[in-house]
């Protein structure tokens, strides 16, 4: 909201399990919810939602020090937790984890345009020669390697797909071979100089990918690049992040239709047709052809899908890893 004092003073503000009445946005940022008395969802007994009394948001930008603020009793939930500090919390029998499952798409972007990724066998190589096993290492227990843009949780997700490439360096040496793509090649790999939902700790992935590519001679310079300018940077691969939302145009437009807006390609132009379709069952069919093709062509290459941990109170219950706190409650 542009004005939020001026939308919660019309009374306007909460429709859910919870209300945002007069004066409840802090300076600080804090704001302070309600029961919202009038909600219309029940439990299965027929209760009326939601349990609580009421809800404080509070901002902690710190990120190391939300783990402090749950383990010394202030706050109930710590969303977004680095990895250690999920890792500590893990650990705790007073605390919970309780991840968003597969938040954000990790991805190699790759230009398309740059010699020898103009070509097909030189990117499906590159897709060969990467070990997602050991990237995963990297974020402690919060991924899954991604054998496709969509995640299992989505309409889009092809469960045929087992993998996006096999790991395979000596095949992906053959293929370059094969293809009279001569090597050592040199490219640039722009990576975010800040963590984000995708990479915890980017350069570390960086080196990593970086390392494997060397493999089968493709030597990577790495830069560190702001994220909002990634797309930008001008590089030949990108480590991409891609928020993973509840549908798949969330994932496919802005992989695919953002690099191609006259919308000339093929696999753009299913995408297009799958916005346009109102049939859950045809969308997601159109959307496993934009699967397959990606997975032919290797136009980029889905890495990683990641969680965000948030770690809550053992004594909170019904709390599912999404900000929705409807049917949560405490125990005494």
């Amino acid at each position: 909201l542009g004005a939020p004092q001026a939308a919660i003073a019309r009374g306007t503000a909460g429709t859910g399990p919870f209300v945002a009445p007069t004066g409840s946005l802090a300076p600080d940022g804090g704001l302070t919810l309600r029961r919202n008395d009038a909600y219309w969802a029940r439990d299965a007994a027929g209760k009326q939602l939601p349990y609580l009394t009421g809800l404080v948001l509070r901002p902690v930008v710190d990120p190391t020090s939300r783990l402090a603020e749950l383990r010394a009793g202030r706050v109930e939930v710590a969303l977004d937790l680095p990895i250690p500090q999920a890792s500590t919390a893990r650990s705790d029998p007073s605390l919970a984890v309780s991840p968003r499952k597969d938040a954000a798409l990790a991805s190699l972007g790759i230009n398309t345009t740059a010699t020898p990724f103009d070509r097909s066998e030189a990117r499906r190589a590159l897709a060969m020669a990467i070990n997602r096993n050991a990237l995963s290492a990297v974020y402690g227990g919060t991924s899954r390697p991604a054998t496709q843009a969509a995640p299992p949780r989505s309409m889009a997700y092809d469960d045929s797909v087992v993998e996006f490439a096999p790991l395979d360096v000596d095949g992906a040496r053959k293929a370059l071979v094969d293809a009279h793509i001569p090597t050592p090649i040199s490219v640039e790999l722009a990576y975010p100089n800040v963590p984000t939902d995708a990479y915890p700790d980017p350069l570390r992935i960086a080196q990593s990918i970086a390392a494997d590519l060397g493999k089968i001679g493709i030597v990577a310079r790495l830069r560190a690049v702001d994220p909002a300018a990634l797309r930008e940077a001008g590089a030949t691969l990108t480590l991409d992040t891609t928020a993973l939302g509840l549908d798949p145009d969330d994932v496919f437009w802005p992989l695919y239709g953002l690099d191609d807006p006259t919308g000339t390609s093929l696999i753009v132009g299913l995408v297009r047709k799958a916005r346009a379709e109102a049939d859950p069952t045809k969308r997601a069919e159109l959307y496993k052809q934009v699967s397959k093709i990606a997975r032919t062509d290797a136009l980029r290459v889905p890495l990683l899908f990641a969680d965000r941990p948030h770690a809550t109170t053992a004594r909170l219950v019904g709390y599912g890893g999404i900000e929705y706190f409807g049917t949560v409650w405490l125990r005494p």
